[in-house]
């Protein structure tokens, strides 16, 4: 949320903030080859064999052989003579398959701009209503970060690139009108944002906020405040045994540092560690349960599975993405201080 402030008044709020590619495709010469390509969508590339097919028939009835293609050395299984069919080849990348959903192919990666605006509007109520001023109204509201502006609609964080802590210059601005004057409040700060396949955590740490207006032109740093939001695919139906061991990235709005985490799965458990953030923070075991989460900032619930527990950095909370629990999602929070966390199987 926006640090809103009336008059000479100044009162710190913020907010919480937070991908998938497009398909590319390339013109083949003959049958096509389709190949999962490296960030999450689908590529489809030539066979390379300039118009010709690699299919040959073997010896044996009809039957089909299995040559090599001219694609840097990699084999090709192709069709026997029944009508062209494609062939299918994997890519260098067979660890990032495509986003998953129930609908379209595509998580929920948006932030709702007119759900910031209205977090922004509460704040302005709730500070009028401190300092005696009836009539506190924000006239307009834009928000700034990755290179979008945008003052409705949704921002979109499909772009950001995949399993990387991406940083990002984030503003917020509105104006204000109380006792018939105009007022503009800006706060600035960094993004940061870690997404996956079926899930994304992102932050937004602030560091300062000014107020112009009639008689005001004022400007204050912001200190030890983050704070983070949860956007994805929830699993619905979780492994009913098996474990698994997930790896990802973690981070305090200042540095990055490393997930390690298990899930027994039979058990119904979990328990991990984060380093590289100072001192080890241990994720002690927790307990498979429901998982309801709100993401205040844009009004947009999250439910599914997941695991509470507790640390030596305050309590901890987590939630599965994907539609086999291929990832998890969660957060540390010690009083204001919060860590976030994602890691992938």
């Amino acid at each position: 949320m926006i640090a809103l402030s009336l008059a000479a008044c100044k009162t710190t709020r913020t907010y919480h903030n937070y991908y998938y590619n497009g398909a590319s495709t390339q013109a083949a010469g003959g049958n096509s080859a389709t190949q999962p390509s490296g960030n999450g969508a689908t590529a489809t590339q030539p066979s390379g064999n300039s118009g010709n097919t690699a299919t040959q028939p073997s010896n044996n009835n009809g039957n089909t052989a299995t040559q090599p293609s001219n694609n840097g050395g990699n084999t090709a299984t192709q069709p026997s003579n029944n009508g062209g069919n494609s062939a299918t080849q994997p890519s260098a990348a067979n660890d990032n398959p495509p986003p998953f959903t129930l609908t379209n192919n595509t998580p929920d990666f948006s932030v709702s701009v007119s759900g910031l605006k209205r977090e922004a509007e509460g704040d302005v109520r709730k500070l009028a209503a401190e300092y005696g001023v009836d009539d506190a109204t924000v006239l307009s509201y834009r928000v700034s970060t990755l290179g979008q502006n945008a003052n409705s609609g949704s921002l979109d964080l499909s772009k950001v690139p995949l399993k990387e802590l991406t940083r990002a210059d984030h503003t917020e601005s509105a104006q204000v009108r109380a006792k018939g004057e105009i007022y503009t409040l800006t706060r600035s700060g960094e993004s940061h944002i870690y997404r996956q396949n079926y899930s994304l955590i992102a932050g937004i740490k602030p560091t300062s906020y000014s107020i112009q207006g009639p008689g005001v032109n004022e400007t204050e740093a912001i200190r030890d405040e983050d704070y983070l939001t949860i956007k994805g695919t929830p699993t619905k139906t979780l492994p009913a045994a098996g474990k698994a061991t997930y790896s990802g990235a973690a981070f305090d709005g200042r540095n990055q540092g490393v997930l390690n985490y298990s899930v027994d799965f039979e058990e119904r458990t979990g328990e991990g560690n984060i380093t590289g953030l100072g001192e080890k923070v241990v994720l002690n075991k927790g307990s498979i349960t429901h998982i309801d989460h709100n993401n205040e900032i844009d009004g947009s619930h999250l439910e599914g599975h997941g695991i509470k527990g507790s640390s030596n950095k305050g309590d901890y909370e987590l939630g599965f993405f994907g539609a086999n629990a291929e990832e998890i999602v969660g957060t540390v929070t010690e009083g204001t201080n919060s860590i976030g966390f994602a890691g992938s199987r």
